[in-house]
């Protein structure tokens, strides 16, 4: 439901989600938003927002702020930016 909204969100744009094994055995669920044309995009860790009650609509809010707010599928500089209720660090 989470890719099916982000779709919606951002048409032109491709949606991955993913399981990561983190170095110290962890499993993270992430969402990936792929500029139109890119290989590379950030994830962003959504466990935090499913452990705290999130809804489908309230994790998108999130994701959706973080990629606003970092200028993703915008073409402009990344930065790293740390959600403190859903503890989701958005990478490259």
């Amino acid at each position: 439901a989470v890719k099916e909204e982000m779709e919606r969100r951002y048409p032109n744009c491709r949606i991955q989600l993913a399981e990561v094994r983190k170095n110290n055995g962890l499993l993270l669920h992430g969402i990936s938003i792929y500029a139109p044309g890119s290989i590379m995009a950030p994830t962003i860790y959504i466990d935090g927002y499913i452990q705290n009650g999130y809804s489908v609509e309230q994790i998108c809010d999130e994701v959706t702020e973080i990629y606003e707010d970092n200028g993703i599928c915008r073409n402009r500089t990344l930065k790293i930016s740390r959600k403190s209720v859903g503890k989701s660090v958005c990478s490259l």
